[in-house]
């Protein structure tokens, strides 16, 4: 027989774990509510991508001179003077790995990657530097510390698309 305390024990870790999950779950639902309604820090600044924030949650081929940097990532090297056909190839591969395009000029592109699980948005950002040769590349979470790797693999993923031809 199973005394009366063990069974008010168990019903009270039961409302306690019940109670801590709950909490977790609505702590994931506002964090990713966050993410829809909080506007992206996107565009320009003084003609380049912007510089990543202090957090591990984001890449830039802008900006880090000191390749040990954690937010640094190579531009994609554009040889010859044709760097249109790069440049739509690129997009294309975007597209392809689950970004929508949100806004697009001749030489800037900004778009969004909703992640499966949490549905958390990251902005993807490539800038044309014609005269470098270069297509500089940024990808950044909107919210959150840590993205555990997920913008630097985004961008290897756009790259492996992109070398493909696909």
């Amino acid at each position: 027989m199973i005394p009366v305390y063990a069974v008010m024990m168990t019903g009270k870790v039961l409302l306690a774990l019940a109670i801590i999950t709950a909490a977790v779950l609505l702590a994931f639902l506002l964090l990713v509510v966050w993410s829809h309604m909080k506007p992206p820090v996107t565009g320009l600044v003084e003609g380049k991508l912007r510089a990543c924030p202090e957090k591990p949650n984001c890449v830039c081929s802008e900006h880090y001179p000191n390749k040990q940097d954690m937010h640094d990532i190579p531009p994609v090297v554009v040889n010859g003077k044709n760097i249109g056909l790069p440049w739509r190839l690129l997009k294309d591969a975007v597209v392809k790995s689950g970004g929508v395009v949100v806004s697009e000029t001749d030489s800037y592109l900004h778009a969004e990657f909703t992640s499966k699980f949490f549905h958390f948005i990251d902005d993807v950002e490539m800038r044309m530097d014609r005269s470098a040769g270069l297509i500089h590349i940024r990808s950044a979470s909107r919210i959150g510390h840590s993205d555990l790797g997920a913008n630097r693999q985004r961008i290897k993923q756009i790259w492996s698309r992109l070398e493909a031809g696909q």
